[in-house]
């Protein structure tokens, strides 16, 4: 293999192809394999809200005034939910007593930026709303669905709403095209690679790209939450997430850095890797750091 991948994951990461017809592919199948993904130790339950499916995964003996963690999953801001999103979404629930939100959000090639932002400051928004008594909030997002948590956090801060006492950001997009390192060595990476981040940001953005579109180049809010970020070595992904770390910690704000290296991209969905089960505690931990403090 050209890249240095740990064995943990070269036999079940693939090249995800990135095109018009595959995202409207999963956006039939993907939903349908998500109804039969089971969500052990917690009780899963899906409801539409404003016209898209919104995912809750409760443990046991979770109150209304548990912690709530708002999950926005990846995939390049086109494709829907993974199976082993749901499985995130329930372990992380299982092991921090917190009620986990997964919402759906409006999918590429039909539906560009600001679609999707618009959609995850909807969603924080309305589980504001009706989890009130909570008080205690997060966002965690694994690529694409990083970019959403951070677009989540800024735009709560900019409409006066709760801010969330953590953000987790997972291999996170959050650059439009920018010209780094690990983007001119990873051009064909499985998972996710150069090429495919150029066709997503074409296809998100056309051909302007907005002051605020790419989560790095938003101010950063005036009571910057703690940032946890994860960062897989053979990532083309890589460059942006660590210079985003570096600005929060520049900025004062706590940061919270994992290399993880051997890995590539989307390293998790490969869910018995010992690599992802640490990453798994570690996120865990951070959480209840997060809610610990409140």
């Amino acid at each position: 293999m050209k890249y240095k991948i740990d064995e943990q994951f070269k036999n079940h990461v693939v090249k995800l192809p990135f095109s018009a017809a595959m995202l409207r592919l999963s956006h039939i199948f993907m939903p349908l394999m998500l109804r039969f993904v089971s969500a052990p130790g917690v009780r899963a339950a899906r409801q539409k809200c404003d016209g898209l499916w919104e995912y809750t995964f409760t443990p046991p003996d979770c109150g209304e005034n548990a912690p709530c963690v708002m999950f926005f999953h990846g995939g390049g801001f086109g494709y829907s939910a993974a199976p082993h999103h749901k499985h995130i979404a329930a372990k992380l629930a299982a092991a921090t007593g917190c009620r986990v939100i997964m919402p759906e959000y409006r999918l590429l090639p039909e539906h560009p930026y600001p679609a999707a932002r618009r959609d995850a400051a909807a969603a924080y928004r309305r589980m504001c709303e009706n989890y009130p008594v909570a008080q205690d909030y997060a966002v965690i997002g694994d690529s694409a669905g990083g970019a959403l948590a951070v677009y989540a956090a800024f735009d709560a801060w900019r409409q006066g709403l709760p801010m969330p006492k953590i953000e987790l950001l997972l291999y996170p997009v959050l650059a439009a095209n920018p010209e780094t390192e690990s983007m001119r060595r990873f051009t064909d990476t499985p998972m996710w690679n150069a090429k495919n981040n150029a066709k997503m940001w074409q296809m998100y953005l056309g051909d302007a790209v907005p002051v605020e579109a790419a989560p790095a180049a938003l101010p950063l809010p005036e009571q910057q939450p703690p940032v946890y970020i994860e960062l897989a070595e053979i990532d083309c992904l890589h460059d942006e997430g660590a210079a985003y770390a570096a600005r929060l910690s520049a900025a004062g704000a706590a940061v919270e850095l994992h290399e993880i290296n051997g890995a590539p991209h989307g390293f998790d969905v490969v869910e018995t890797a010992p690599i992802t089960k640490k990453c798994m505690q570690a996120r865990t931990e951070a959480l209840r750091r997060a809610f610990a403090k409140m």
